[in-house]
């Protein structure tokens, strides 16, 4: 027994002294004794803690930063401090986090002092000023991200000298000028977000330099200038997002080398057209968007072998020839938007029914033809074929023809000719100052359309995002108070239009009710969102880069627009486009695009009368001539009436002073 307790005595001190060890390298960091942050950085921290405030670190100013059982050292705080000791427990500060806190002011200078930094997240807050020129200084920060504030005037040139940089985000802000040259030392960067930026002029072609480069989000910026060849020596990009821009085509040759791209996104290129033939061998591709490029070409059919390919946007293009249907055999794809081209022909079924993976599928307003059985439109699968010969052959019939590329009046299927349409965009039936507003409730998938039930008119929608917050339906609402008809709206990410027919032709005044529901103007990093859109009325644009908060002076405040139009057609098109404008994350990732919460229009002039009318018009225009040449003569007589009067009156009086005289 002796042997026994001795073993269990000498086990239980051995447990007990590698237990008080281990937890003495816990509590204290490395080595045996508490941590001992620079004195420089201690300051600095105690520092930035006074200027913004951050009330967890409010025991920095008596406790070392670097203690590991304080709360801004627990990893996925959003204040959060990240340290490195050496054996001594001398600690340095290697990555600070100020997350989604609302910090407002400036960057301290302190800031600077922490020069071992390897990341910097100060993203979602309302920073405001400059970068400081000393950023330069943090030198060993390989992440930096100071997207989502109010971030402003020119960026640093001093941000290329931070050459250890991997990532970089910049996005939404409120910068302006160019981006500088010297981005082109950043060799070792793999990630750059300048989207929302409010950068401008031409794209540098020291981006070249930047060989590393994964991931560049350009878009949203007024950049100007042709799309630049440099970007096509950046072999190494998965992902290229550039559209919402001023920038000129064509897509250069050279863009056929980016054959490692999974993602990309060009949109919005004025300037010359462009073809396809550079996409032959970026097959690697899981989303193409080339929505609104001026690209003039057919559908190529090398797009059969992009095994990997699971969206697709050539919409709002020159595309002409046939739609091929080799989309019935690419089943990875999805989403296929080719609405508002000049595609022609038949439109091969087998694409539906051999594709069973298809869930959206847009060919609006092209000059294709056919029709589709109940088997092709299946379950789960939304379709846009509103301004095309295609159609259900069914009691909409009349009402796609008139749309079809609105070629022709439709006076024949709609005799009785209106002159006035409302609307309560994504709400219900309901009269407002003595207007009725036709109910929009219908649910609409990703592209599709709904025609009224007096098949006088439909709504036509096309989104490229499907948002959670936005839900299936893509109509929005609220409980603030406010005139009802504001409460409900529509909304969409790409396009939202909505077609009247069988109007009478002449004048016509059409007011479009806003009112932003979705985003806020608070002063929060949730207020930085900007919704950003086109209107085109009769194929004019009546507003451009529109921005509902702007217009009403901010949020969930009425705002009405009203234009004066003419329908020399018997049809009113009404339509909002996204143009790749505006923020496209806050406060969720796709809220962007069109919103609208009601249209009402009026016709205004007063044209010659239809034959139908002009009897009841004639015998109303004699009633109207002889009341008023009665008015006239009884004003006359009346008139004379009273002069006599008045003359009697001056006779007499004449008389009393005549004989007054004699009498004297």
């Amino acid at each position: 027994m002796v042997p026994q307790i001795r073993f269990f005595i000498f086990l239980s001190t051995f447990f007990f002294f590698l237990f008080a060890f281990v937890f003495s390298i816990i509590s204290s960091g490395r080595g045996g004794g508490p941590n001992n942050t620079n004195a420089i950085e201690k300051e600095a921290l105690r520092n930035i803690q006074k200027q913004w405030r951050i009330t967890t670190w409010e025991t920095l100013q008596s406790t070392d930063p670097c203690d590991r059982l304080k709360p801004w050292r627990r990893d996925g705080e959003n204040a959060w401090i990240n340290c490195s000791c050496d054996p001594n427990n001398t600690c340095s500060i290697i990555e600070l986090k100020v997350f989604e806190m609302n910090v407002s002011g400036r960057i301290p200078d302190a800031l600077f002092n922490l020069t071992n930094l390897v990341n910097l997240n100060l993203s979602r807050n309302i920073f405001n000023g400059s970068i400081p020129e000393d950023i330069h200084k943090l030198k060993h920060l390989r992440i930096l991200s100071l997207d989502k504030n109010q971030f402003s005037g020119n960026i640093t040139p001093s941000i290329g000298n931070l050459t250890n940089l991997t990532y970089l985000s910049l996005g939404t802000n409120r910068f302006s000028g160019g981006i500088p040259s010297t981005v082109g030392s950043l060799t070792l960067l793999e990630q750059l977000y300048i989207d929302s930026s409010g950068l401008s002029g031409p794209l540098p072609s020291d981006l070249a330099n930047m060989t590393s480069l994964k991931k560049l989000w350009a878009f949203d910026n007024d950049f100007t200038g042709n799309l630049p060849e440099s970007i096509g020596q950046l072999t190494n990009l998965t992902d290229l997002q550039i559209y919402g821009t001023s920038l000129e085509g064509p897509i250069p040759k050279n863009f056929s080398a980016l054959t490692k791209l999974e993602t990309l996104k060009l949109g919005d290129l004025s300037g010359a057209d462009s073809n396809l033939l550079f996409l032959e061998n970026m097959k690697s591709l899981f989303t193409l968007s080339l929505r609104n490029c001026q690209v003039a070409d057919e559908i190529p059919t090398f797009l059969r072998n992009f095994s990997n390919l699971t969206y697709l946007d050539l919409s709002f293009n020159k595309m002409h020839g046939s739609i091929p249907n080799l989309f019935g055999k690419l089943t990875t794809l999805q989403y296929l938007f080719l609405g508002n081209n000049a595609l022609s022909d038949l439109f091969p079924s087998e694409v539906l029914t051999e594709n069973k993976n298809l869930t959206t599928v847009d060919v609006s307003f092209n000059n294709i033809s056919g029709s589709l059985s109940s088997n092709d439109l299946r379950a789960g699968l939304s379709m846009n074929y509103i301004g095309t010969s295609m159609n259900r052959q069914s009691d909409s019939k009349p009402f796609l023809k008139c749309i079809e590329m609105e070629s022709s009046p439709c006076t024949s299927n709609y005799p009785s000719a209106a002159s006035s349409f409302s609307v309560n965009c994504g709400g219900k039936e309901l009269s407002l100052s003595g207007i009725d507003f036709f109910s929009d409730t219908a649910p609409l998938g990703m592209a599709d359309f709904h025609i009224s039930s007096n098949h006088r008119w439909a709504v036509s929608s096309s989104q490229s995002f499907i948002s959670k917050s936005n839900g299936s339906n893509f109509i929005v609402n609220t409980d603030e108070p406010m005139p009802k008809i504001y409460q409900t709206a529509r909304i969409s990410t790409r396009s939202l239009r909505y077609l009247v027919v069988g109007l009478q032709n002449g004048t016509y005044k059409v007011e479009l009710l806003f009112a932003e529901i979705v985003m806020d103007d608070t002063p929060s990093w949730t207020g930085l969102g900007r919704r950003i859109f086109n209107i085109y009325i009769q194929n004019q644009l009546v507003e451009q880069d529109f921005n509902i908060i702007a217009e009403a002076k901010g949020s969930k405040k009425p705002y009405n627009k009203t234009y004066k139009i003419t329908v020399a057609n018997n049809i009113l098109d009404i339509h909002l486009l996204w143009s790749g404008r505006g923020t496209c994350c806050i406060p969720a990732e796709g809220t962007y695009g069109p919103l609208v919460s009601a249209i009402n229009v009026t016709r205004e002039d007063h044209f010659t009368p239809s034959p139908t009318s002009s009897s009841h018009n004639e015998r109303r225009a004699g009633i109207i001539v002889g009341t008023a040449a009665g008015c006239a003569a009884a004003v006359i007589i009346l008139s004379s009436i009273v002069y006599l009067w008045w003359k009697r009156i001056d006779l007499d009086r004449i008389q009393v002073h005549t004989n007054t005289a004699k009498q004297s």
